[in-house]
């Protein structure tokens, strides 16, 4: 498994190796009390915005298991996304609205 880190950082690009889109968890922190966060970069143009975030609760959307939650309870009412995340081979944009969080990205290459 592969950790990639933005704390405090409105973009990053992400290397995957392998040779298939692969499926990820991403954890998501704020320090105060926030309205929604966007992230883009997950998928083929596909934008993620998670509204109601609570200062230092993680929220967790968990592209393998299918699922959103904040503080381990169901969060999905308050996501707005198309499909889970993923990344794709090779150059992954991954960008946010908010400087003032802290997003962990885990994910596994995937090859056949």
């Amino acid at each position: 498994e592969i950790t990639q880190t933005m704390d405090h950082e409105t973009n990053k690009t992400i290397i995957v190796n392998g040779n298939l889109q692969t499926p990820v968890v991403i954890t998501i922190k704020v320090p105060v009390n926030t309205i929604s966060m966007k992230l883009t970069g997950f998928g083929e143009g596909e934008d993620i915005l998670i509204k109601n975030l609570k200062a230092n609760v993680p929220v967790v959307i968990d592209g393998e298991k299918g699922l959103v939650t904040e503080g381990g309870k169901n969060k999905f009412s308050e996501t707005d996304m198309w499909g889970f995340p993923y990344l794709k081979p090779g150059r992954n944009l991954i960008t946010t609205d908010k400087v003032n969080s802290n997003i962990e990205i885990r994910y596994k290459e995937r090859w056949i």
